[in-house]
């Protein structure tokens, strides 16, 4: 059965090999293959220091190993055992078979590669630590892909409740919230000692006490001839792979038995709650509808969740380098990322749209619903943060900016998200049939993220040109027309993008729900007909690149403009860590900071241009006859 799953997992890379997904896997190899030689030039510096080196380089691939499928998917490309519940054979053997699978494939060849540098650094210490190395690194190789795949199937277990769903989304926000916000981490890593050299004394123990540095300290033993340690950590090595294996065997049996959490039974809404006071009509019918789906889908409570978890940690990491400027923005960052992770409300219910689209008039009610039940749950959350982190930070000049722009960050987040999730749907699958690890199916979010933080921005721009003027002319009613002014911008831009959502899906509810279940509406044509075969325009590539550079890379320069003249206003601009013009010379931060923005505006206007350019030239597609499409 071993020999079966493997040829089946061969056959499944070399079919997924086309297209994107081809030069995906090829770059991750290329980028895999050059990390991998870097372990091994670890190994050859100079023996003294190898070992901790080593140590500190293992733990981070079994890191690597323990998060890296999340984020890429997890079995996204592999056999599930779902796919084998109808073959005779126990849990074990189909742990023993699917671990034999999982031993193939690009992630295992490129981390074999790396480990590789343990034998190289034996190979100076003589035969007999070599031999022990040898050992060493397919066991550690073993323990990391069971670590993987187990950390995959408790993913499945956390994420059957609402508190598991928060878990799930904790280490996920704070990757991505210390990679956005490297800049801080590099000033602090720059004031640690460790860089040179002067670690703490528990660092070098703590990472041979976990499983990743027992290889490094077997080979360390056998070097001082110490043969007992060396055998047995080898032992516990192995003793560990079997453990995992009969800890996923176990998990497996769970998994394809449906003894998987069994969701609790809800309780009967009370009518001292807000759902049960919400008038007895049909848009009180969607909000509640929406309110008790919030808590109740699975996917929508952890990306809201990671919404929350990344706006604490992005205002909060600056902290570890003494600066509390970002405290005030939290808020505004969980309505940005909290507006991008739900454009995909339609995209959620999937096939179930039909039973909005087979009762005719009730669209609007149900845009205006799902818009309303999103500030229900978002809007007293940002209000919370932003007060809080104003009073910490302990600046009440920044009443009025912060207000302000998340005022017109929420109206125009409410809005977006709607009518994204009509404009440009991403196809996941049905709940009944969706799987435990977000990103299998929730999609590629990225780009929603990038337009939302976009127009965020753009729709602050007045707040900010109001509240400057008030505070350059010391006129506090003016200085505080900034926030009335947010609430406008951002009511004006909750109703008009709401109005198209529910408009585009009067007109074009049957294409949406055709494009929500996989099929594509553009290639159909009745028998006879001519058939119209959307063809890539010439340099397609090229502009899709442009616009996702210019959409992604935007806001940049905005960002840095803003903050800088809220901060050279204020008069504080020495708090912030990445604004370079507040650090000019007078009297350049002004001018500068407002470059800033116009470049901003031009590269916005660079993606806009080539975005309508791109569209108008896929409304000239090549029309053929179905004959000739079929030959």
């Amino acid at each position: 059965m071993v020999g079966v799953l493997i040829r089946m997992k061969l056959a499944m890379l070399r079919n997924s090999m086309t297209g994107g997904h081809a030069a995906e896997m090829a770059l991750g190899a290329v980028l895999g293959v050059l990390t991998a030689a870097g372990t091994i030039v670890v190994a050859v510096n100079d023996a003294a220091i190898s070992a901790d080196v080593l140590a500190v380089v293992f733990a981070g691939w079994t890191l690597g190993w323990v998060l890296g499928p999340l984020f890429a998917g997890g079995e996204r490309n592999d056999l599930r055992p779902e796919h084998l519940t109808r073959v005779p054979m126990s849990s074990r053997t189909m742990a023993n078979g699917l671990f034999g699978m999982s031993l193939f494939g690009i992630g295992p060849a490129v981390t074999l590669l790396a480990f590789l540098a343990l034998v190289v650094f034996a190979v100076r210490l003589g035969i007999g630590p070599t031999l022990v190395a040898l050992v060493a690194v397919p066991a550690t190789l073993a323990t990391l892909v069971l670590l993987s795949r187990i950390t995959i199937a408790l993913v499945g277990e956390t994420m059957r409740s609402r508190v598991g769903a928060a878990l799930v989304a904790v280490p996920w926000a704070v990757i991505v919230a210390c990679a956005s916000n490297i800049g801080v981490l590099l000033v602090v890593l720059g004031q640690s000692e460790m860089l040179r050299g002067d670690w703490p004394a528990w660092l070098p123990i703590t990472l041979r006490v976990l499983p990743s540095g027992w290889g490094v300290a077997a080979v360390e033993a056998a070097g001082r001839s110490d043969w007992l340690v060396a055998g047995g950590l080898l032992v516990a090595l192995v003793a560990l792979v079997l453990g995992l294996l009969a800890l996923w065997s176990r998990l497996l049996h769970r998994r394809v038995t449906g003894a998987l959490g069994t969701p609790a039974v809800r309780p009967k809404v009370s009518s001292r709650t807000l759902v049960g006071r919400l008038p007895s009509t049909r848009l009180g019918a969607v909000i509640g509808k929406e309110l008790r789906t919030w808590p109740r889908d699975m996917l929508r409570t952890y990306f809201w969740f990671f919404a929350l978890w990344f706006a604490i940690t992005y205002s909060a990491l600056p902290l570890l380098a003494g600066v509390t400027a970002y405290l005030p923005w939290a808020g505004v960052a969980l309505v940005i990322i909290a507006a991008a992770s739900s454009a995909n409300l339609y995209s959620a219910d999937g096939s179930a749209l039909w039973l909005t689209l087979m009762n005719p008039g009730v669209e609007r009610v149900d845009v205006r619903g799902r818009q309303l039940a999103w500030l229900l749950v978002t809007v007293p959350v940002a209000l919370a943060l932003t007060v809080i982190g104003i009073l910490v930070d302990g600046q009440g000049w920044l009443w009025p900016w912060a207000l302000g722009f998340l005022a017109s960050s929420i109206g125009t987040g409410a809005g977006l998200l709607a009518l994204l999730s009509v404009m440009v749907p991403i196809r996941m699958p049905d709940a009944h049939r969706r799987s435990a690890n977000p990103a299998t199916d929730s999609g590629n979010i990225t780009g929603l993220v990038w337009i939302m933080i976009g127009a965020s921005v753009a729709a602050a721009l007045p707040v900010a040109g109001v509240v400057l003027l008030g505070t350059l002319r010391d006129d506090p009613l003016l200085r505080w027309s900034g926030v009335p002014l947010g609430l406008l911008i951002g009511g004006l831009a909750l109703w008009l993008f709401g109005r198209l959502t529910y408009r585009r899906l009067e007109t074009n509810g049957p294409e949406l729900l055709e494009k929500l279940r996989g099929g594509n509406p553009n290639l159909r044509a009745k028998p006879g007909e001519p058939t119209v075969v959307l063809v890539e325009p010439p340099g397609a590539n090229g502009m899709r690149v442009t616009i996702g550079l210019c959409l992604g890379a935007g806001w940049i320069p905005m960002a840095s403009g803003v903050i800088s003249l809220i901060l050279i206003v204020g008069g504080d601009a020495s708090r912030t860590l990445w604004t370079f013009a507040t650090r000019l010379p007078e009297p350049l931060p002004v001018p500068v900071a407002i470059l800033l923005v116009g470049l901003s505006v031009l590269v916005y206007a660079t993606g806009a241009r080539t975005l309508l350019r791109l569209r108008r030239l896929r409304r000239e597609p090549a029309t053929t006859s179905a004959a000739a499409v079929a030959a």
